[in-house]
């Protein structure tokens, strides 16, 4: 199997290789003239994209490459070593804390506490050798992480040359590895997604003390949100002319709550209306509903028909 490697070697210029120190075989490395001029070429800041989706039930995996430089005139092995000095391997942000895993062609490669194992190539003269690919995941669900942007610095990178048929360590270089979770919200549709109001005209006019109430369940939010509420009043169908003494529209109110949020909207004053706090001081929301209740407002008699009205229900954390 080593002979193999040696011939792969001459072919494509470069080879990783796992490497264990208490393992590895000398005879597939090439020693290096001069270890010094063993360095890390690529960016020691590697930011996940897209931003990551607690709620979409799916992990986010970014792919990415870590490059060596080799300057000595001839070819040079060299070791990379991805190291954390304490477990568990996460991103912060504030209190909140975001699990995340590295690995390597799908070789976990996060060492923790001291170097221990890792992959070397065998770069060609005054050339590069690039490692692909290494895979960040943030695995899937982690709906305790709020908005915000992620980072963890305790990772270093211990590159290694080989020379005297050891592996020695030449330098470390500081990681930075980061995420961002957006301020979005989700939830489900309303049950009942249609009030039938027919029971609450008596004689033809509205009778405001018939109340009629729907609920949005699976409501997630990454941040604090607020509730608005948008609608005009109930309309004749088909539309209908004006008659002294009779109205064609039906004016509603409608009150929505999540948590501490609570919007209030009168069709007869307004067309949309905003809480005026967030249903939670901070964090996230995790398996919540919002509560509707609807009335109708009083008005004159009512011109005989059908009518009907669309009240929109929004969730934003970007307020």
């Amino acid at each position: 199997m080593i002979e193999t490697m040696r011939r792969a070697v001459t072919t494509v210029c470069t080879l990783l290789v796992w490497l264990g120190f208490y393992v590895a075989t000398a005879s597939a490395q090439t020693n290096c003239n001069n270890i010094n001029n063993a360095t890390l070429a690529s960016s020691t800041s590697i930011t996940a994209t897209p931003a990551y989706q607690p709620f979409s039930g799916s992990q986010l995996t970014h792919s990415f490459n870590l490059t060596v430089q080799n300057s000595n005139s001839s070819a040079c092995s060299i070791a990379i070593i991805l190291v954390r000095s304490t477990s568990p391997v996460v991103m912060s942000n504030g209190s909140f804390s975001l699990g995340y895993n590295i690995d390597f062609n799908g070789t976990p490669v996060v060492n923790i506490g001291t170097p221990s194992t890792g992959f070397y190539a065998t770069a060609p003269g005054n050339g590069t050798a690039t490692f692909s690919s290494y895979n960040l995941t943030i695995a899937a669900n982690q709906t305790s992480a709020a908005a915000g942007a992620y980072t963890d610095t305790q990772v270093a990178v211990y590159l290694y040359a080989f020379r005297s048929n050891r592996w020695n360590l030449v330098r470390t270089y500081a990681m930075n590895f980061s995420a961002f979770i957006n301020k979005t919200c989700v939830m489900s549709a309303p049950s009942p997604s249609t009030l039938n109001f027919t029971s609450a005209i008596s004689l033809g006019i509205p009778n405001p003390a018939v109340g009629l109430s729907s609920t949005l369940p699976g409501v997630h939010c990454t941040s604090p949100s607020k509730i608005t509420l948008t609608g005009n009043a109930m309309q004749h169908v088909p539309a209908v002319g004006t008659v002294s003494g009779f109205d064609s529209l039906i004016n509603w109110q409608a009150t929505a709550t999540l948590g501490s949020a609570t919007a209030m909207l009168s069709t007869n004053t307004a067309s949309t209306v905003t809480s005026a706090g967030y249903n939670v001081p901070s964090g996230t929301t995790v398996g919540g509903s919002v509560g509707v209740n609807v009335n109708l407002i009083a008005g004159q008699r009512l011109r005989s028909g059908n009518y009907t009205g669309v009240l929109t229900v929004t969730l934003d954390p970007t307020l």
